[in-house]
């Protein structure tokens, strides 16, 4: 990690700038600068729907075009394709990356472009030195403008010059302490693009790792261990808000994700590091874990059986008390995620990732695996995920709840490892393979999710105080998910037999081989 990007609250700006840490490594005066840049679009703005901005700024004297491409995350909007203009009027036609121009031009269709929104903004960048490590910190705040109000905003960028990668992170966790700093931090563009529309967050899913065929195994940690903080810190935003549930339940994938990742490298990560890592995690997923029940009871359970007795007035209370039992969640969900403790515990593993930390241990054979091409290392925690599936499958239909549970939660990281390792084999291969165990997951999801529908629905009856009606309604619901779990259970031995038949992706690996001749 080179740079670090965070939000922070626009009133917090001025504390920043006078906070004793950042005046007491400040080198020289910090370089300030105004910006003022018109961002254009058509009447139904086109362009803001298709992920572009356009802008014509000032710089000195100059009139300057910009256009970026504001659908690619926090980092979007960086990265400009820039043009010196005669006037204040944009002209697509000057736009010298061939591809933007064509996305422009698509997404404007020979419209006229109008001003849409307009961004004033304060640059201030200063050199932080402290012993061997010097680190720039850029500071973006000012307003947005748009057509019903102002909106204040603010963003800061810690980039590394020379010294320690996870010194950034080392500041963030020291500020911390005295500012509100969140994880996501859009781009002020991306953001007034947001506001423009009218949208709110959105959840995000994880995205692919990408390392080529030969990377080291330390190579493939670092990927995907990033990977697995850009989905949570991604889904920040989304999880906070509430709007769309699917904000908590990505949030909560990419803590599994991260869980199943240290667990996946444990034999190359030092054991103490490891472990207090997993069990932060893992308390942090259990706080968000009720609400994602509580949605997939309302969701998967509830709302059919609603649709299917409209007018149960049973069926309606258990409903009213579900919707206050979920906004209760909502809340203590966005409590966890608004606390420091969140942002500490990712910041703390971006710091250990920069340092790559588990590099302090011992040379043995085990950690000298880390410079060794992937594959191998791959293709053996695959083969034994795989064997242990594999072997569990032969007896899922008749198995308990608490062992199709264990089959699931199998599923589920071995469905984790294969995406983690995708990347070193054969992309074919690697998503035919996927599916199969994809539909296995689903299946034993739907059966573990009626497991928890007739606890919750117990915990109804007792919150509500019982009575026949209440009853009633309750046993309605718990046979609708009984019903639908009795379906998959049926369907397990075949989607067993289809993954048993699936090839692997993965070559054998050497002593497996042995074995077998």
């Amino acid at each position: 990690m080179t740079s670090l990007e965070l939000g922070i609250p626009a009133e917090a700006v001025a504390r920043l700038r006078r906070h004793p840490l950042v005046a007491a490594l400040t080198q020289g005066r910090p370089r300030r600068a105004r910006e003022r840049a018109v961002y254009f679009d058509t009447a139904d703005l086109a362009l803001a729907h298709a992920g572009i901005a356009l802008c014509v700024r000032r710089v000195g004297r100059a009139s300057v075009q910009s256009v970026a491409r504001l659908d690619a995350g926090a980092a979007a909007g960086r990265s400009t394709a820039d043009t010196v203009l005669p006037n204040d009027a944009p002209d697509p036609t000057r736009i010298p990356d061939e591809a933007l121009r064509d996305a422009v031009t698509r997404a404007a269709a020979g419209r006229a472009l109008a001003p849409a929104f307009e961004l004033d903004l304060s640059h201030e960048t200063r050199l932080l030195r402290e012993d061997a490590n010097e680190v720039s910190l850029a500071l973006d705040s000012g307003t947005v403008r748009l057509p019903g109000g102002e909106t204040s905003l603010a963003t800061l960028v810690f980039e590394v010059r020379t010294g320690d990668p996870s010194y950034p992170a080392q500041l963030a966790l020291e500020l911390l302490d005295a500012f509100p700093l969140r994880l996501a931090a859009l781009h002020p563009a991306a953001r007034a693009r947001a506001l423009l529309l009218g949208e709110s967050a959105r959840p995000r899913k994880a995205g692919a790792i990408a390392t080529p065929p030969d990377a080291t195994l330390e190579d493939l940690l670092d990927a995907v261990v990033e990977s697995c903080l850009a989905q949570i810190s991604g889904n920040e935003e989304a999880a906070i808000l509430g709007v769309d549930p699917e904000g908590v339940h990505q949030l909560r994938v990419g803590i599994r994700r991260l869980r199943s990742a240290l667990a996946f490298f444990r034999a190359v990560l030092p054991a103490r590091q490891r472990v207090v890592m997993r069990d932060a995690l893992g308390a942090l997923a259990r706080e968000l874990g009720h609400a994602r029940d509580l949605d997939v009871f309302a969701e998967q359970w509830l709302a059919p059986a609603l649709a299917a007795r409209p007018g149960d007035a049973a069926l309606a209370r258990i409903d009213a008390d579900l919707r206050c039992q979920r906004a209760a969640e909502a809340e203590r969900a966005r409590a966890v995620l608004q606390s420091q403790r969140f942002p500490r515990l990712v910041l703390e593993i971006r710091r250990w990732l920069a340092r790559r930390a588990w590099r302090d241990q011992p040379l043995s054979s085990a950690s000298a695996t880390l410079f060794l091409p992937a594959r191998d290392f791959a293709a053996r925690r695959l083969e034994r995920r795989h064997r242990k599936l594999r072997k569990g499958l032969r007896h899922a239909a008749t198995a308990t709840p608490a062992e199709r549970h264990a089959l699931r939660i199998a599923a589920k990281k071995l469905r984790y490892a294969a995406e983690f390792t995708e990347c070193l084999f054969a992309a074919k291969r690697v998503r035919a393979y996927a599916r199969r165990l994809a539909d296995l997951q689903d299946s034993l999801g739907l059966a573990n999710d009626a497991v928890v529908a007739e606890r919750l629905a117990h915990d109804f009856v007792a919150r509500l105080g019982g009575g026949a009606e209440i009853e009633s309604a309750v046993g309605f619901v718990v046979g609708w998910a009984a019903h639908a779990a009795h379906d998959e259970i049926a369907r397990l031995p075949a989607l067993a037999e289809r993954f048993e038949d699936t090839a692997r992706f993965w070559p054998r690996p050497p002593k497996e081989r042995a074995a077998i001749l």
